[in-house]
C-alpha cells in the first residue's frame, strides 16, 4: 500500500529527513507537492 506525503517546508532538517525516508522506500510512499 503506497501512502501519499506532502512535504511543505522541506529545507530544514525534519523536511530533509522526510525525504531521505520517502525516497529510501519508493515502494511505501509517493511524495506530492
Amino acid at each position: 500500500m503506497v501512502k501519499s506525503v506532502s512535504v511543505l517546508g522541506s529545507t530544514g532538517s525534519i523536511g530533509t529527513q522526510t525525504l531521505d525516508v520517502i525516497e529510501a522506500f519508493p515502494d511505501r510512499f509517493k511524495a506530492g507537492v
